[in-house]
């Protein structure tokens, strides 16, 4: 089972789960997406978190208006890195006014959206390619993004992989994915109390 667990915290990335056994296949070299999503909306002047409010704005708009750049596209590999899309979409706010980012903030919005969805989505591609794996699965706040979910899956269904994602009521926090797996640890005896709380607990306890 491939595993995306896209939240904010430490390294967000492609995980490979046998169990409880996660092995890491590929992570981001810098920000996660939702960061992404968060610090380039505050670029263009939206408020955080800025995620679901791009998606709004930019919804039935110009995907290509502006060609943000994707990072390691090119290349064979499963890691993610949005570092330089922050560069570029803050070098785009110097160089156009203010008045012309708001005019345009849907099609600008748009394009965001899809450079930081398309580098997911390739690079999750990547991964199933590589592992040939069946089921796919996705958690964390960045789930909820509408244009990420339709292009994963028409992806899984075109290739006969199951696509598992939580209903966006679910996934707009990680508290109850990480109580689901709490749980799940509990009932196997593979947790000692389930009032332990260890800060920066690991996937694989």
């Amino acid at each position: 089972m491939l595993f995306i667990p896209l939240n904010r915290e430490r390294h967000p990335g492609l995980y490979d789960i046998n169990g409880f056994k996660y092995t890491s296949i590929g992570r981001t070299r810098d920000d996660a997406a939702g960061e992404a999503f968060d610090k380039c909306g505050k670029l263009i002047g939206l408020k955080y978190p800025a995620g679901a409010t791009i998606s709004r704005l930019g919804k039935d708009h110009n995907r290509k208006f502006v060609e943000f750049p994707r990072a390691l596209h090119t290349h064979d590999s499963c890691e993610f890195s949005f570092s330089g899309l922050k560069t570029a979409v803050l070098r785009y706010t110097e160089t156009h006014d203010p008045e012309f980012i708001q005019q345009n903030l849907g099609d600008i919005c748009a394009s965001l959206e899809d450079a930081i969805v398309d580098s997911l989505v390739t690079k999750t591609i990547n991964a199933l390619k590589k592992t040939k794996m069946k089921t796919l699965v996705m958690g964390g706040g960045v789930s909820a993004n509408s244009w990420l979910r339709t292009r994963l899956q028409d992806y899984c269904d075109k290739k006969g992989i199951r696509f598992c994602v939580p209903d966006r009521s679910l996934s707009t926090d990680n508290g109850a994915m990480i109580a689901a797996a709490a749980i799940r640890r509990k009932l196997q005896g593979k947790l000692e109390s389930i009032d332990v709380v260890k800060p920066w607990m690991p996937l694989a306890l």
